[in-house]
């Protein structure tokens, strides 16, 4: 059993990993900004003194990648200096670091999956920050793990699924109650890697339990595009919405995406680790979990409950529709 004291975790992978401390035979505490501001060396070194992990986990994050367009320095306060103060205050107590990052560091030119090895060249502020952040821990942790996901989606907080499911339940709504078809535009011209935090959160600690360091992507396999993970939410959901596809350019945002970072997962095939389930069926089994839990809340019929609303955030992509749009980071 190890002690993991746990960074970002109101955030849907840190809530994932809450979720199955019981289960994972790991003790996590993850301090509240209150008690520890990620940028703050003396409170997070005090947590760190107090509790002495054996490992650290930093899920802490900026990741509104619009917002953080327009405030640089705000950005790389929290992507990139909090990622130099927790590995400084890990050194101290000889923990090792785990830095979850994002497939953001790369400039999705390359048009075909990216291994740990392809060169990075983010386009935006957020994956410049989260790339400082890698070199950070890198350079300063005694014994460091980076992790690169994408397209992130949980059962806490918001997502771009969540948004959709959102979004195509009150589109088919008319004011009177009458249903109709919900329309909706998500961009096609996009591909990544969408991953359900239960299938990722496992393998990070598998990865730290076995000892290996170094940078890997753990994504779910396959690849699509953001109109893809639209039709297949509102398919498993059973909605009845008309999903359009749009061009990147139909869908003007403040920040550069890559167009093509599907992560290629290279250095956990050559550990021997098994690939994670298909990104088809990852949202299926998501999705289903998702209106099973809306069904409970709502007794069976009603509208979807606020838990399930909510914009940006992690892995967020871009859908079009009369009550705006959003696209955020991974």
């Amino acid at each position: 059993m190890s002690r993991i004291l746990l960074f970002g975790g109101t955030g849907q992978l840190g809530l994932e990993f809450m979720g199955m401390a019981h289960d994972s035979g790991h003790t996590f505490f993850a301090p509240n900004r209150q008690l520890c501001d990620i940028i703050d060396q003396r409170s997070v070194t005090a947590v760190m003194h107090e509790y002495r992990p054996d490992w650290v986990i930093n899920c802490a994050a900026w990741t509104r990648v619009d917002d953080v367009e327009g405030n640089p320095d705000a950005a790389f306060a929290i992507n990139a200096f909090g990622a130099r103060v927790v590995a400084s205050a890990a050194r101290e107590v000889g923990a090792a670091v785990c830095q979850v990052s994002t497939d953001f560091v790369f400039d999705g030119s390359l048009g075909r999956p990216l291994t740990e090895w392809d060169s990075t060249n983010p386009l935006s502020v957020y994956g410049k920050s989260k790339l400082a952040g890698e070199h950070e821990v890198l350079g300063i942790a005694e014994r460091a793990l980076i992790v690169r996901t994408a397209w992130l989606f949980g059962m806490q907080g918001p997502n771009f699924i969540r948004t959709i499911l959102q979004k195509a339940f009150d589109g088919g709504r008319e004011a009177g109650g009458e249903q109709k078809v919900a329309q909706l535009s998500v961009v096609s011209d996009q591909y990544g890697s969408p991953t359900w935090t239960r299938h990722l959160a496992p393998v990070i600690l598998t990865l730290l339990s076995r000892g290996v360091w170094g940078t890997y992507h753990v994504v779910n396999s396959g690849r699509a595009s953001w109109h893809d993970v639209a039709r297949r939410a509102v398919r498993a959901a059973g909605l009845d919405a008309e999903v359009k596809a749009v061009g990147t350019g139909e869908y003007p945002v403040r920040a550069q995406r890559p167009q093509f970072s599907v992560l290629d997962t290279a250095a956990l095939r050559l550990l021997g680790e098994p690939e994670l389930p298909r990104w088809e069926d990852a949202v299926d089994s998501y999705v289903a979990q998702v209106m099973a839990a809306r069904a409970t809340a709502t007794g069976g019929g009603g509208g979807i409950p606020a838990w399930m609303t909510g914009n940006g955030g992690s892995g967020a992509g871009a859908v079009v529709a009369k009550s705006g749009g959003e696209q955020g980071g991974s």
